[in-house]
């Protein structure tokens, strides 16, 4: 869904927006439009890698902490992007 967000919300984007907070501020912290698929790609590799374990892992109590984990890194990275997108976006 973030993924689809994103390229539906190109044209109001700038060319560059601000995704890596880690960095120093300044140029550094700017990437691409396109890169603000990114969050979203590692949230599904987690899904992918987390759903693969719930399958092999017996116990309940693992499955469901894995779930959790499904649930918050997809949670973030949608908030993470949309965020970046109202503070630069013109919409």
């Amino acid at each position: 869904m973030a993924v689809i967000l994103v390229f539906a919300a190109k044209k109001a984007l700038p060319p560059v927006v601000p995704l890596l907070y880690g960095l120093p501020q300044g140029q550094d912290q700017l990437v691409n439009t396109n890169f603000l698929v990114m969050p979203a790609i590692f949230s599904i590799a987690i899904i992918a890698a987390n759903t693969l374990l719930i399958k092999i892992v017996d116990n309940d109590f693992i499955q469901k902490v894995f779930l959790g984990l499904i649930i918050t890194s997809t949670s973030l990275s949608t908030i993470a992007i949309i965020r970046v997108m109202l503070l630069v976006g013109s919409f």
